[in-house]
């Protein structure tokens, strides 16, 4: 998370985090941003809730100071991209780092959205799409924090209203059931997940067609549950047809094609289909070294779930197993 803050600075006041060129707010290639900031009447109330995030101080970083870990390198001043930032614009980072630092922080969050929630109520009702938002919000981080009864009763309510004003197969009341299925799954209630989930998919493939985006997730989501409660062979189909159609309608390099081959492959590797599995495996891993990079954490996942099965196949597998994890950890 990014906070920035300067006492002269209209998007500090909103609670904006802005990014603003080193000349100033002055400078013709801002002028558009401050405009939107300073000219725009329906972003002015969201001053009135901006949420300040208490952290311990050796977690915070003013760049001007020194730079966070995943900063070294860049000089003093520069954004998480190397961008010098405006001389006069104080900037911290936070880092968030470890397990049991990152539960204390989304648990000060939880606590802070929840106030921003009763305030938005009271100012616009519990039907106000800012107010429904913010439910989202907090039942999203909710679920994070394994907090799953009040992030459960968010959830209905905002399927509730969703139904009464958009109707039963709208894609955003789709959406909610889908959210809904997804945190009762969390909690392990497999049934009523799946009921969700599959009335989820069969209103998207109604309403938006079996290759949109949202249907593919849908399916993808579906085959999930089902795997998870052993409905294997209804998984692979859905997971065949989930990839199927991503492949046609996003492409073969897409994440979210890269996302479906890799489910793909789990099922497959848990089912003893061990060649076809690694043959995705590696397939998956080089699309994803290609286009997210072999930092990203999806890539280093794929290198580890390639090295799982390839330990599973053979001695010599085990071998190149150890050697793809090697390569894997020095990026850390």
């Amino acid at each position: 998370a990014t906070t920035a803050t300067n006492s002269s600075s209209a998007a500090s006041s909103l609670g904006f985090s802005v990014e603003l060129l080193e000349a100033g707010p002055q400078d013709p290639r801002n002028r558009s941003v401050c405009e939107w900031i300073l000219t725009d009447e329906s972003k002015r109330h969201l001053a009135d809730y901006c949420i300040p995030l208490i952290v311990p101080e050796r977690l915070v970083y003013n760049i001007w100071e020194r730079s966070p870990p995943d900063l070294i390198g860049w000089s003093h001043g520069c954004n998480r991209w190397g961008e010098k930032q405006w001389a006069e614009r104080d900037i911290c980072m936070v880092q968030v780092s470890g397990e049991s630092t990152s539960h204390v922080i989304r648990s000060n969050k939880a606590q802070l959205l929840r106030e921003r929630l009763s305030l938005l109520r009271e100012a616009n009702g519990d039907r106000h799409p800012d107010t429904l938002a913010m439910a989202m919000d907090l039942a999203a981080l909710l679920k994070s924090l394994g907090e799953y009864t009040e992030a459960e009763s968010l959830y209905r309510q905002d399927l509730m209203i969703s139904e009464e004003q958009l109707g039963p197969m709208h894609p955003d009341t789709l959406t909610s059931v889908d959210a809904l299925a997804s945190l009762l799954k969390a909690m392990g209630r497999f049934q009523e997940a799946e009921v969700l989930y599959r009335r989820a998919l069969e209103g998207s493939e109604s309403q938006l067609g079996p290759t949109h985006p949202d249907t593919l997730t849908s399916r993808n989501n579906l085959a999930g549950l089902l795997k998870a409660v052993g409905k294997y062979d209804e998984a692979l189909a859905m997971y065949r047809k989930a990839l199927k159609g991503s492949q046609e309608t996003l492409g073969m390099q897409h994440p979210d094609t890269l996302t479906s081959m890799y489910n793909l492959a789990g099922l497959l590797q848990a089912r003893g289909a061990l060649t076809e599995a690694e043959h995705i495996f590696r397939t998956v891993l080089r699309g994803r070294e290609e286009v997210l990079g072999a930092a990203d954490p999806r890539t280093i996942r794929s290198a580890v779930s390639l090295a799982s099965l390839l330990e599973q196949k053979s001695e010599e597998g085990a071998v190149q197993a150890d050697s793809y994890l090697r390569g894997y950890h020095s990026l850390e």
